[in-house]
């Protein structure tokens, strides 16, 4: 599974691994009282992460190392989270090898009625096969909600650091991303020798070309508020084969800096190497992510209006 994320607790008592709005969760043995509020408030926590672009979240608990547990659990789950096999955007899934006891599951789950509300499942292939059917059924079909509707008022940063699915830091903490969506942060800071040049940017060039194969446009700010740069620096950091993504209409890229004279240095620079048309220069990350949103709207409302292209891009972007 092409994991965006893994979380697990320090007592090894399961995994989650999360891929768009499915969760695989392996379990393993007897889970503590004191431990059954804080595993379960995480899974809690993954949802909501994902419910927040998804219609619908599939969690899928992989049971072949848990032992059957004892009587208070079983009562505690009745208690407090039952309920969550009530809702639409919800949906349960097990997968046991052992027969014997998939059909004590089923059993039961047929005594309390819930035998509709879980799915039962003996391998991996057949569950995430009936889970691809029934996203394509319900036309979820890895359709995401980033559209106008699920847009916050407030599109920030701290709005977007919640809700990322990447986050990552470089060497010596040189740079940052964190990407949401088809939304890119990267914050650049101190300065960056010439031997490192070319590092930095493999290990970030990628990302951009890998959303893309999820959304017709991305958009990248670029923070250098913090980047210790001089204008004679310039022939290092913007060489032409690293600027070919500016002349990309699916690659959408904001620079923000604070520091208004070094704006004016870097609008002068864009101009001189005749690329000042496709990039916006903001003060702040928050006004940037406000024009995104507004770009964002338009691309939707000429989305609704016209023919859909394909799935979960930006392109798509329908009201709810």
């Amino acid at each position: 599974m092409n994991t965006e994320y893994t979380v697990s607790p320090s007592h090894g008592h399961w995994e989650a691994r999360i891929w768009e709005n499915m969760v695989l969760v392996k379990v393993s043995g007897i889970w503590p009282p004191e431990h059954w509020a804080k595993y379960f408030g995480c899974f809690w926590n993954i949802f909501c992460e994902r419910r927040s672009s998804w219609d619908k979240v599939y969690f899928i608990y992989e049971t072949t190392n848990l032992p059957i547990q004892n009587e208070e659990f079983r009562d505690y789950l009745k208690e407090n989270w039952v309920h969550l096999l009530d809702r639409e955007d919800y949906c349960l899934s097990i997968i046991e090898p052992n027969s014997l006891k998939r059909t004590i599951w089923k059993s039961i789950y047929r005594l309390i009625n819930m035998q509709s509300k879980v799915h039962l499942f003996k391998d991996h292939p057949s569950a995430f096969q009936w889970i691809l059917k029934d996203r394509s059924k319900s036309d979820q079909n890895a359709r995401s909600l980033w559209g106008k509707s699920s847009l916050p008022e407030e599109l920030n940063f701290e709005w977007v650091k919640k809700h990322a699915h990447i986050r990552l830091v470089g060497k010596d903490r040189l740079w940052s991303i964190k990407a949401c969506q088809n939304i890119i942060v990267l914050k650049i800071q101190n300065h960056w020798g010439p031997e490192n040049i070319e590092e930095h940017l493999l290990h970030i060039s990628g990302l951009p070309s890998l959303l893309i194969e999820k959304w017709d446009k991305v958009f990248l700010i670029f923070d250098v508020t913090q980047m210790e740069f001089a204008i004679r620096d310039a022939p290092r950091f913007l060489k032409t084969d690293w600027l070919r993504f500016l002349d990309r209409d699916d690659m959408i890229t904001c620079i923000v800096q604070q520091n208004k004279f070094n704006r004016f240095l870097w609008r002068q620079l864009l101009r001189q190497i005749g690329k000042l048309n496709r990039v916006r220069l903001f003060p702040d990350c928050d006004r940037a992510l406000a024009w995104v949103r507004d770009q964002m709207i338009a691309e939707a409302q000429v989305s609704t209006s016209g023919n859909v292209k394909g799935t979960g891009r930006a392109d798509q972007m329908e009201e709810g």
